[in-house]
């Protein structure tokens, strides 16, 4: 007798509960319909692309078995298919050759040849924010005091972790040999915007209040917007930072998690 796959049996246990909550907000990694309905961000976030990764015990084992998993979903086989796929059901996208050959396909064989490294799913680069500031202990003392960010390194320039971004923040200057035409300084003209930073947040009236309390100083409060609740404050060199609670998503943080 084929063996059949099941979702509580051969997929459900590969989630932690660690992976479970979090990803609680965008959808339910216990639920058979969520995530059939999600497999393919479901397998992307396990190899890291899209997000964070969701943590496993054992990497490569559980890769291997959600690409199994996941690759019955994505094609709409659901529960109940058998692991060796029938001739007359419809031929997987991975493995043709063997399916014309009337083989079937050996998934696993195939998903073992997918986890071979990703050239592009490979940590290449970081994408930091660099701040020209007057006052380089000044500004500092804004975004760890008041935004909460983390101070990874002292100095000029400092750096510091602010959220899921890192900030570099330093003081002006004149050209350089690799940008010989170039001053740094900070803006010139408030009112002129070219680039800002935008903190995402689950709860904007809790955050508008609580950075409040700790000196921040907005434009408004905030106002409500076709997609999102949204307000503006200013560091102390100016620059303009958003504050937004996205509303057209079950959750304020799923495009971002």
């Amino acid at each position: 007798m084929a063996n059949l796959t099941s979702f509580q049996t051969d997929i459900r246990p590969l989630f932690t509960e660690r992976d479970i909550h979090a990803m609680s907000k965008a959808f339910n990694l216990g639920s058979y319909d969520d995530v059939k309905a999600h497999a393919a961000i479901i397998y992307d976030r396990i190899r890291g692309i899209g997000g964070a990764v969701m943590p496993p015990p054992h990497q490569e084992e559980k890769v291997l078995g959600l690409n199994l998993g996941l690759s019955y979903l994505r094609t709409g086989w659901g529960t109940g298919t058998s692991l060796r796929v029938l001739a007359s059901a419809e031929p997987p996208v991975s493995c043709p050759k063997l399916w014309q050959r009337g083989e079937g396909c050996d998934l696993r064989k195939e998903a073992s040849m997918s986890i071979a490294p990703d050239q592009s799913a490979e940590l290449k680069f970081v994408v930091t924010n660099t701040l020209i500031v007057r006052d380089i202990q000044r500004s500092v003392a804004f975004y760890r005091d008041v935004l909460g960010a983390t101070v990874l390194r002292e100095g000029e320039p400092t750096l510091l972790r602010l959220g899921n971004t890192w900030l570099t923040i330093n003081g002006g200057g004149g050209p350089t040999d690799d940008k010989p035409e170039v001053v740094a300084s900070p803006p010139r003209d408030p009112n002129v915007l070219s680039i800002f930073l935008n903190l995402r947040v689950t709860d904007i009236r809790r955050y508008y209040d609580l950075w409040s309390s700790r000196g921040a100083k907005f434009i408004t409060e905030p106002k409500v917007h076709a997609t999102e609740l949204r307000c503006y404050m200013r560091d102390p060199d100016s620059y303009l930072i958003e504050v937004g609670q996205t509303t057209m998503t079950a959750g304020p943080l799923d495009f971002y998690v």
